[in-house]
Parts: structure tokens; sequence; C-alpha cells
């Protein structure tokens, strides 16, 4: 991860949260999973699964960790796309 966590796109501020919640969630998705299954995959509750796919939280190793889990994805691979994401942005 860079050393900056916000940047602004079209005058919208985007966090790095916000991207990997993306990625998340387009995983997710992909799966034809819903976050209410996504929350049992996991084991965390619903609302956790929300807050992170709409980057409203940065998720903790631990809560990032349950939701790679939840998605057959290892966290590396997440990383890896958020960071590539972020420095084009």
């Amino acid at each position: 991860m860079g050393s900056e966590t916000k940047t602004r796109v079209d005058e919208v501020e985007v966090t790095y949260a916000m991207v990997l919640g993306e990625i998340l969630r387009e995983y997710r998705e992909d799966m034809s999973v819903t976050q209410i299954e996504m929350s049992k995959l996991s084991g965390l509750p619903q609302p956790t699964v929300s807050r992170v796919e709409r980057g409203r939280s940065d998720p903790s190793l631990s809560t990032l960790r349950a939701m790679a889990t939840g998605i057959a994805v290892p966290v590396g691979d997440l990383l890896k796309l958020a960071d590539s994401r972020w420095r084009r942005l």
C-alpha cells in the first residue's frame, strides 16, 4: 500500500478502503453470493460486510482474512489487485 490513503477522483475523495471494498464486492457478486451468505461464509456480521464493501470501514487484518476466506481468494491477491488499482487513480 502506498504512503497515501486518500486521493481525489472526479472531485470525490477515494480511500484505499473504498478500492479494497469494491474488489471484495466484485468477487462476491461474481460468485453470486449475497451479503448475508458472505456473512455466513466469513463468520462476520452482515453489517460489517456491507461497511467494508462500501469503503465505510478500513478492515482489520482479521476481517480482511475472514472475507478473503469467504470468497476463497488469498489476502495477498486482494491486496495486490487493490494496490494496482490504487496506483492507477
